[in-house]
C-alpha cells in the first residue's frame, strides 16, 4: 500500500499545468467452464530452521552457499524501524492459482487537444494552457470478437467522458484565447487510465478524473470492474461476501503492519464504508488480491490497498482469483512482501526485502528473503549511493518466458528509482541486474510483456516520460517496444525553426516552419534516437501540424544546432 502518483508513468500534463489540481447493479455471478489443472493452497511455506544464506554476485555466474551473519540490526521494508512482519493468517482452502486465462489485446488511445499563449504579464513565465485529454481503449479486431457487450461498456465510458470534456473545451477557448475570462491560470480537462488485470476472466481498470475551468475544479478516481464474457459489471457485493468480516481483517492487517499512520486512517475509512451496507465501494481486482480504494474528495492521489485474497476465505467468493494468464505480474502488500507459489508444490511461498542501513540511514546491505530462511543478497557493490540515500518503493513479481523474476524498486529523492532483478531459481533467487526507471508501487504493469516504464527528463519542461515495455525474451530486464514514450508538455516558439512535418504514423511527408510565436504541444520523446514529436497548436485546429525535430539531448535539455531549448522555446514549464 503506497501512496499512488498518479503521472508517474503515463501521458500526463499534471505535472506540466501549474494551475491543474494540487492533489489526485448489484449483478449475480456466473462462472465459465474451464479445463485446467488446478493448484490447491493448502499452507504457506514455513520458515526453515536453516543458518544458510545464498549470495549471488556480479563477479561469478555461480551461487555460492555462506553462513548467515547476525542479521538482527537488518530489518524488511518501511524504514526498517521494528520488524514489519504480519501474523499468521490462516490460508483458505478454496484459494486454487491456475494459468488458465489469456491477456487481452489493445492499446490506450486518446486525442489531445490544448492551446497556449505566453503569461501577459511575465513573457518569461510558463505559457497558459487549455487542455482536454481522455485516454480510451482500442481494442484489437481479434479481442472484440467475443467480448462485445465487454467492448461496448468500456467503449462508452470513455467516449461518454470525451465528449463531455471535448464540450467543454469549445465553450472556453474563446474566453482562454481572447483573454475574455476572469480566469488567469490553466484549463484542464483531463482523465488517464490504469489497468490491474485484462485478461478474458476479469477486466479491471480505474480511471482518474481532472477538470477544472476557472469556476469549478474537481478531480476524482473511479474503478470499473467487469466479468469479460459477457460484460457484466461488478460491485462489491460480488466480490465480498460479509463485509463486516471483510472490515474487521482490514483494519487488523493494516493495524498490525508498520503502515503510515495516514495509511491505517485509510483503511479505517474504508473499513467503515464496508460496514455500512448502502454504502459503495471503489475496489479493483488483481490475481491474488482484491484492492480497495479510497481517495479524499477532489483528489485523485488514492491510497490503494491490497488484501491478500488467499487470507479471505472467510469474506472474500474467491473464485475472482488466482486464474492468470501465462504471463502475469504481482505487487507487495503493506508487510512488503509477496505471497504465491513459486516452485509449483502446492504450498504459498513468502518473499520480502530486507535492508540494512549505516548511521545515516543509506542501505548498505540489501536481501530478498525466501520463506524467512533463505536470503539472496543484491551484491553491495551494486547498491547505488544517493546523497538523500534510497527510500523503498515497492516490489514486483513477474511470470515469464523465464521463470519468475523479484524486482526491488528503491529510488532517491527526485530522481528515478533504481529497479534491482533477481531470478528465481527453483530453490532460491539469483540476482540478475538492476535497470534505472520507475515501474511504481501499483499493480499496473500487470502484463510482463506490456508495461510501462518512466523517467524523469527536463526535455520541453520538467515531467515524465514512458516507455512501454517488455521483459518477455530478455532474461528479466525490460526491452523498449516503441520508441517513442509518452510525454506530455507545453511551450512556444521563440523563433522560425525548421522541421520535418511527419503523418499520423510518424513518416516524414515533407518539410515544414514552426513560425515564432507558435504554441508546440510535445508529444512523444525518442531519447535514444534524439528526436522529439510535437504537434503545433492553433485555434482552428484544422490548421495542426505534426512535426518531428532532431536533437541533441545535453544534460537531458533540448538543443537544436547551437540553440538550447530556452533559446529556441519559451513559455517551458518547470517544476517549482
Amino acid at each position: 500500500m503506497k501512496k499512488l502518483v498518479a503521472v508517474l508513468l503515463s501521458l500526463s500534463m499534471l505535472t506540466a499545468l501549474a494551475g491543474c489540481s494540487k492533489k489526485t447493479e448489484e449483478t449475480s455471478k456466473t462462472s465459465k467452464t474451464k479445463k485446467t489443472k488446478d493448484t490447491e493452497i493448502t499452507e504457506t511455506e514455513k520458515p526453515e530452521e536453516s543458518e544458510t544464506t545464498t549470495t549471488t554476485t556480479t563477479e561469478a555466474t555461480e551461487t555460492s552457499d555462506k553462513t548467515s551473519e547476525d542479521t538482527s540490526d537488518t530489518q524488511p521494508g518501511r524504514d526498517l524501524t521494528p520488524s514489519n512482519r504480519p501474523k499468521d493468517y490462516p490460508v483458505a482452502n478454496g484459494f486454487k492459482i491456475h494459468e488458465d486465462a489469456e491477456n487481452l489485446q489493445f492499446k490506450l488511445i486518446s486525442n489531445p487537444r490544448a492551446f497556449a499563449k505566453a503569461n501577459p504579464d511575465d513573457p518569461s513565465a510558463p505559457a497558459q494552457c487549455i487542455f482536454k485529454n481522455v485516454e480510451m481503449f482500442d481494442f484489437f479486431p481479434n479481442t472484440v470478437e467475443g467480448y462485445e457487450q465487454l467492448w461496448n461498456s468500456v467503449q462508452a465510458t470513455g467516449e461518454n467522458l470525451d465528449a463531455q470534456y471535448n464540450d467543454a473545451y469549445d465553450k472556453t477557448l474563446p474566453n482562454f484565447v481572447s483573454g475574455k475570462s476572469a480566469f488567469s491560470g490553466d484549463y484542464c480537462m483531463e482523465s488517464n487510465t490504469y489497468i490491474y488485470r485484462a485478461d478474458s476472466d476479469y477486466f479491471s481498470y480505474y480511471m482518474t478524473q481532472c477538470y477544472q475551468d476557472g469556476t469549478v475544479s474537481a478531480d476524482s478516481i473511479k474503478t470499473f470492474n467487469y466479468r469479460t464474457f459477457d460484460g457484466c459489471p461488478l460491485n462489491i457485493n460480488d466480490i465480498v461476501t460479509n463485509r463486516a468480516a471483510c472490515a474487521d481483517f482490514l483494519e487488523d492487517y493494516v493495524g498490525n503492519s508498520e503502515a503510515y499512520d495516514y495509511e491505517k486512517d485509510y483503511a479505517k475509512k474504508i473499513a467503515n464504508q464496508l460496514r455500512d451496507e448502502n454504502q459503495e465501494v471503489e475496489f479493483l481486482l488483481g490475481y491474488d488480491a482484491l484492492y480497495l480504494v479510497t481517495a479524499e474528495d477532489n483528489s485523485f492521489f488514492a491510497e490503494i490497498i491490497k488484501i491478500p485474497a488467499m487470507y479471505g476465505g472467510d469474506f472474500l467468493d474467491l473464485s475472482y482469483f488466482g486464474s492468470t494468464p501465462k504471463y502475469y505480474s504481482l505487487s507487495s502488500d503493506v508487510y512488503d512482501r509477496i505471497t504465491w507459489d513459486l516452485d509449483g508444490d502446492s504450498k504459498l511461498d513468502e518473499i520480502y526485502p530486507e535492508f540494512e542501513k549505516d548511521e545515516y540511514g543509506n542501505i548498505i546491505n540489501m536481501n530478498l528473503v525466501l520463506n524467512g530462511s533463505i536470503k539472496s543478497a543484491v551484491p553491495s557493490g551494486e547498491i547505488v549511493e544517493a546523497d538523500s540515500g534510497l527510500y523503498f518503493v515497492g516490489m514486483k513479481l513477474m511470470k515469464t518466458d523465464s521463470g519468475f523474476f523479484a524486482y526491488l524498486e528503491l529510488s532517491p529523492e527526485e530522481a528515478d528509482s533504481y529497479v534491482y532483478v533477481l531470478h528465481f531459481n527453483g530453490k532460491s533467487f539469483d540476482y540478475t541486474g538492476y535497470f534505472i526507471g520507475n515501474i511504481g508501487s501499483d499493480n499496473s504493469c500487470y502484463d510482463p510483456d506490456n508495461f510501462k516504464v518512466g523517467t524523469s527528463t527536463d526535455l520541453f519542461g520538467t515531467g515524465f516520460v514512458s516507455y512501454t515495455c517488455s521483459v518477455i525474451d530478455n532474461n528479466g530486464l525490460p526491452r523498449i517496444v516503441d520508441a517513442f514514450g509518452d510525454r506530455g508538455g507545453i511551450a512556444i516558439a521563440k523563433m522560425d525553426i525548421i522541421c520535418n512535418e511527419i503523418d499520423k504514423e510518424g513518416h516524414q511527408i515533407g518539410m515544414f516552419t514552426i513560425k515564432t510565436d507558435t504554441p508546440c504541444y510535445c508529444t512523444g520523446l525518442d531519447l535514444e534516437g534524439k528526436r522529439i514529436h510535437l504537434l503545433t497548436l492553433n485555434e482552428d485546429e484544422s490548421q495542426n501540424k505534426e512535426i518531428e525535430l532532431f536533437a541533441s539531448d545535453e544534460g537531458y535539455r533540448l538543443v537544436l544546432g547551437s540553440k538550447d531549448q530556452n533559446e529556441a522555446f519559451y513559455g517551458l514549464r518547470y517544476a517549482g
